[in-house]
């Protein structure tokens, strides 16, 4: 696994995800689901796309919404796969410095995902 971008790192997917969120929930309402898989799409077909890129999209809008008191659990599914998988070790390795920044992020969601 590796992120999608050379260039790209959590911090950047946190970013564009604020912006979407802000745009797709505050201004169209959308629902939560459906921005993530909005903002995904806007990602996956870069090459080199996968779940690690997948993982930090999900979390960084989980914790936006969490932030903004918005139910995560329609996107309940999606985390509970990240949560039941490696990809915090393949994440450790690939974001360098910025993994600090996404673990906080990953601990945070899995707080209140282990609450629905």
């Amino acid at each position: 696994m590796s992120i999608g971008f050379d260039y790209f790192n959590y911090s950047d997917y946190k970013e564009g995800a604020e912006d979407s969120y802000q745009q797709l929930y505050h201004d169209l309402h959308y629902p939560l689901r459906m921005i993530c898989y909005i903002y995904e799409g806007e990602h996956a077909d870069y090459k080199g796309y996968s779940f690690s890129d997948r993982s930090c999209i999900f979390i960084s809008l989980a914790k936006i919404a969490i932030e903004d008191n918005v139910d995560i659990s329609e996107i309940k599914k999606e985390l509970k796969e990240i949560f039941e998988s490696d990809v915090v070790e393949e994440l450790k390795k690939e974001l360098g410095d910025d993994f600090e920044v996404f673990y906080k992020d990953y601990l945070e969601v899995q707080r209140e995902y282990n609450k629905l």
